[in-house]
């Protein structure tokens, strides 16, 4: 049985690796949990709720939240010989919100190649299918040690975000 793909998702990964400069090495439908290093940096995605109601008489309009989770490792920052510093674990926070908001440091404006700024210029994903621009996108950063898998140090970030689209009945 071949695994089902939301094609939804499918449209957002396709934005994404279309205009991130390489920066994310895998894509995953639903958590994996364990990651080899090799895959990572990784981008995670999936349903987290979906909201399906009428929208006319013969419609209904479906408004999905959807959760990217952006999962970096940080063991290679470990003892660094290019930095005085023993532990460099702030090197994946620096590393995840690059790649998930990095800034022009004079504008402050998103970079084109940065998850948020793909998200938001792409905003029509196809046809029907729309990015909810009107409702705030959500980021979350954090630290995980073994979550991955044993001996796994990483920084993730969560970014959470509506998309909407109409379906005849």
């Amino acid at each position: 049985m071949a695994l089902y793909q939301d094609p939804i998702l499918k449209l957002i990964f396709d934005a994404i690796d279309a205009n991130d400069g390489g920066a994310i090495q895998s894509y995953h439908y639903g958590d994996p949990v364990l990651l080899p290093k090799s895959e990572l940096p990784a981008l995670i995605g999936q349903a987290d709720t979906v909201n399906v109601q009428d929208y006319t008489n013969a419609e209904d309009a479906h408004v999905m939240r959807y959760v990217l989770t952006l999962v970096t490792d940080i063991r290679d920052f470990f003892n660094d010989p290019d930095n005085d510093e023993t532990t460099n674990i702030h090197y994946g926070y620096q590393i995840a919100q690059k790649i998930m908001e990095e800034r022009d440091a004079s504008t402050y404006a998103l970079k084109a190649t940065s998850i948020v700024d793909i998200l938001r210029s792409n905003a029509q994903l196809a046809n029907n299918v729309q990015l909810d621009t009107e409702n705030a996108m959500t980021i979350s950063y954090g630290f995980t040690q073994g979550l991955r898998g044993e001996n796994t140090w990483a920084w993730e970030a969560d970014i959470s975000f509506n998309v909407f689209f109409t379906q005849e009945r």
